[in-house]
C-alpha cells in the first residue's frame, strides 16, 4: 500500500504536504489516515485474537460430547418440527465442536422466529446424554420463565430434569433449587444473572448458553464459563448484526447464521397508523377476537408521564377494557408485576384463556403464542427499529396470516418515520439491522453503554469496514508467523495487552 510511517502519519494528519487533496483529508481517506486506521484496527484486531485464543486453550480433564445412535433417537423424539437447513448446519458445527479438546466460543444469530432456541435445546442434549449439566442464562426473568416452560414441555416427558433458577423464587424454593444444581440432580438450569451469583454452584456445567446475548458483557459470559471450568459457550442473539459490526464486536467468537424461517411461518403484514385510526384498530383487534385469534397490545410505559398521559400500561388496560373492549377477556403484564402474577398471566395468554394482552415491551422476545394473530404498538415513534421488529415477531408464529399496527402519535419526526417505513418495507431482519445502522450509525445501533463498541480515535467500523477485513488477517498472519516470537513482536503484543487487555480480559501471557 506504500502507507507512511507512524511518525510521518502523524506528523501528516496535522499538517498536510504540500498538493494534498483536502477532500481525501476530509474523508480521512489520505495514506496518513490509511495508515493509523489500519493500526488501530490491527492492534484491536490482535487483541480480540489473543482473547480467542486464551479462550480456546486445551482444560485437563475437560469433556468431549460425541453423538451416538441412543442419543439420535432421543432427538427424534424432542424435536417437533424438521429442522431448516441451517438450524441443520448450526447443529453439526455444534456437535463437530463438541468432539474437539478446546472449548467452543460460538455466536448464534438468527431473524425473528427462525428456532435458535430449538438449536440450542438439540446441542443441550447432546451434553445431558454425556451427564453433564447445561444452563441457559437470559436477560430478564419474563424471557427466563418462557424459556423455562418450553423446555420444561419438551424434554420433561423424556425424563430430562430442568429447573428455574431467578431472583423471584422464594426462599425456600432456591435454596432447594441451588441444592438440586449443586448435587448434579437438576440436568438443565435455566436462569437469570442468578446463576452467576454467590451461592450457584454446579456439579458438572459442560455447555453455557447465553441468550439475548447483547444484553450481557463479556466478564459475565466469562463468569458463567468459568462455573464449569471452561465449558463450552453458545451465546444467541435474535437482533441481526451486520457483519461489520460482527466482526467488530465478536471477533473472539465463531459465526452462525440462521437466516431461514420455519415451514408453515407466515409473513406478518406492517400498517402504519395515526391516532385517528384507533377506531380501526380497535375493530381489528376485534375482528380477529371473534375469529378465535389473541392479540398483543404494547405501551411504552408502566404508569403514566405528564409527557404521555395515558400511555401507561395500566391506565390503557382499564380505558380499554371497559371500552374498546369491553365483553373481551384481556388482562396486563410489565417488568413490575410479581413473578407469580406476570407469569399466570402469561399461562393464561398462552393457554387461550386470554384474548388481549395489554403489556410493556416485557413480551418483546421468548413469548410464543401461535394463535396471536395481531401486535397493536402504540407511541410507536418512541421505539427502535430492532425492538419494534422483535415485537412484530410475537405474532405469524401460526398458520393464520398476522399483522403489526404501528400507532404513532402526533406528527413523527423524520427519522422515526424513516424507521418505520423500513419496517412497512420488510421483515427480513438482517436488511432491518443494516438500515438501523445506516440510521443511527454502530455507538446507536446496539447502544455504545451495553455494547463495548471500541472507542478507536481515528477509525470507524462501518466507515473502513474494509480495513478491519485486511487488519484481521494482517493480525491472524502475524499471530501465527515467526515474527511474534521476536522481541519486535514481544513488543506488539505488550502494546496490545496494554491497550485491550482489561477489556478482553487478557492475562500476561495470553
Amino acid at each position: 500500500m506504500g502507507l507512511p510511517s507512524r511518525r510521518q502519519a502523524l506528523e501528516q494528519v496535522h499538517f498536510p504536504p504540500e498538493g494534498a487533496s483536502l477532500a481525501e483529508y476530509e474523508r480521512r481517506r489520505s495514506h496518513a489516515h490509511q495508515r493509523l486506521i489500519l493500526e488501530e484496527f490491527f492492534v484491536f484486531a490482535a487483541g480480540l485474537q489473543l482473547r480467542r485464543r486464551q479462550d480456546r486453550v486445551g482444560r485437563p480433564g475437560r469433556h468431549t460430547f460425541t453423538v451416538d445412535d441412543g442419543l439420535r433417537d432421543l432427538v427424534r423424539k424432542v424435536l417437533p418440527f424438521r429442522l431448516t437447513p441451517s438450524q441443520r448446519g448450526a447443529l453439526a458445527t455444534i456437535a463437530e465442536e463438541f468432539q474437539s479438546p478446546l472449548a467452543m466460543r460460538r455466536l448464534l444469530q438468527g431473524d425473528v422466529g427462525s428456532g435458535k432456541t430449538i438449536v440450542a435445546v438439540i446441542a443441550a442434549l447432546i451434553v445431558i446424554h454425556h451427564r453433564a449439566q447445561v444452563a441457559l442464562m437470559a436477560p430478564t426473568e419474563v424471557l427466563a420463565e418462557q424459556h423455562f416452560a418450553t423446555i420444561r414441555a419438551l424434554l420433561e416427558p423424556h425424563k430430562i430434569r430442568v429447573v428455574l433458577l431467578t431472583a423471584g423464587l422464594g426462599a425456600a424454593q432456591r435454596r432447594d433449587t441451588l441444592q438440586a444444581v449443586a448435587s448434579g440432580w437438576a440436568q438443565f438450569v435455566v436462569g437469570t444473572h442468578s446463576l452467576i451469583q454467590e451461592g450457584a454452584r454446579f456439579r458438572d456445567l459442560g455447555f453455557a448458553i447465553v441468550d439475548e446475548q447483547h444484553r450481557f458483557g463479556v466478564a459475565q459470559r466469562r463468569t458463567l464459563v468459568d462455573r464449569g471450568g471452561g465449558a463450552d459457550l453458545l451465546v444467541m442473539t435474535a437482533t441481526p448484526i451486520p457483519r461489520t459490526l460482527t466482526m467488530a464486536l465478536h471477533g473472539d467468537l465463531d459465526l452462525s447464521e440462521l437466516r431461514e424461517l420455519p415451514p408453515g411461518r407466515q409473513p406478518v403484514s406492517t400498517l402504519i397508523r395515526d391516532a385517528s385510526g384507533l377506531p380501526e384498530v380497535y375493530a381489528r383487534v376485534r375482528e380477529e377476537v371473534h375469529k378465535g385469534r389473541q392479540a398483543f397490545y404494547v405501551c411504552p410505559l408502566i404508569e403514566d408521564s405528564e409527557e404521555l398521559p395515558g400511555a401507561g400500561v395500566e391506565a390503557r388496560f382499564r380505558e380499554l377494557s371497559e371500552g374498546p373492549f369491553r365483553g373481551l377477556r384481556v388482562d396486563f403484564v410489565h417488568g413490575r408485576v410479581p413473578a407469580a402474577r406476570r407469569e399466570q398471566v402469561m399461562s393464561a395468554f398462552a393457554s387461550g384463556a386470554l384474548d388481549v394482552l395489554i403489556a410493556t415491551t416485557v413480551i418483546e422476545v421468548g413469548v410464543d403464542v401461535p394463535n396471536a394473530t395481531v401486535m397493536v404498538v402504540e407511541h410507536a415513534e418512541r421505539f427502535g427499529l430492532a425492538q419494534l421488529h422483535q415485537l412484530r415477531g410475537r405474532v405469524g408464529r401460526g398458520s393464520d396470516p398476522a399483522s403489526a399496527i404501528l400507532v404513532v402519535a402526533g406528527k413523527p419526526t423524520d427519522l422515526a418515520l424513516r424507521r418505520l417505513q423500513v419496517l412497512e418495507a420488510t421483515t427480513d431482519g438482517f436488511r432491518i439491522a443494516e438500515e438501523d445502522l445506516a440510521i443511527r450509525g454502530p455507538g446507536d445501533f446496539l447502544g455504545t453503554r451495553q455494547s463495548g463498541i471500541p472507542p478507536f480515535r481515528v477509525a470507524d467500523i462501518v466507515r473502513d469496514a474494509e480495513f478491519l477485513r485486511l487488519a484481521r488477517k494482517e493480525a491472524s498472519d502475524f499471530l501465527a508467523s515467526p515474527a511474534a516470537e521476536t522481541d519486535e513482536g514481544e513488543r506488539i503484543l505488550a502494546h496490545v495487552r496494554e491497550t485491550w487487555g482489561e477489556r478482553f480480559g487478557l492475562t500476561a501471557g495470553g
